[in-house]
């Protein structure tokens, strides 16, 4: 029961400081349609992002995989764990956790909060990886010291703010 407790909290803050950073970006509309120009991970994350969800483009999962892929080869963490989102509900792929758990990995080792908190559901429910509580823990362990040091930040920056 803690431990999904836990992992709701988690997620709550990073999905809301995924939302915020990424709306806080001057040309958040027009850097992904640069992903079919230039070799910009981040550009060709957030194209994955519109396909992935339809917001300007026919929802086409494919083809979400496709950027998604082109900018995690690029080592854009959020694009790894995306693309292993994408292989573990096998969606625009065929389902692999094997494959899930291995981009999910390449992301966890940039410290990305969503990759690290996953990695603790992997070894604890066993998907992709062989089930180990111990593991498990360090995984979460470590998504939520990550999360404490991302408040902090967040923090000192509001206090920049006030002055």
């Amino acid at each position: 029961m803690r431990k999904r407790v836990l992992i709701s909290c988690v997620l709550s803050v990073v999905v809301f400081s995924i939302c915020f950073y990424y709306t806080q970006q001057a040309d958040i509309w027009k850097l992904p349609w640069e992903a079919k120009r230039v070799d910009n991970a981040k550009a060709e994350f957030l194209l994955g992002t519109y396909y992935y969800v339809g917001a300007g483009v026919e929802k086409d999962f494919a083809e979400a995989v496709k950027w998604y892929r082109k900018a995690a080869e690029q080592g854009h963490a959020p694009a790894q764990y995306e693309l292993g989102k994408c292989y573990e509900k096998g969606e625009g792929v065929e389902q692999d956790y094997t494959e899930a758990f291995k981009w999910f990995y390449k992301a966890a080792e940039q410290g990305y909060i969503p990759a690290l908190n996953y990695l603790g559901f992997c070894y604890a429910e066993g998907k992709g990886v062989t089930q180990d509580d111990t593991e498990s823990e360090k995984w979460y362990r470590r998504a939520t010291e990550q999360l404490t040091k991302e408040q902090e930040k967040l923090k000192k920056m509001r206090r920049n703010r006030m002055r």
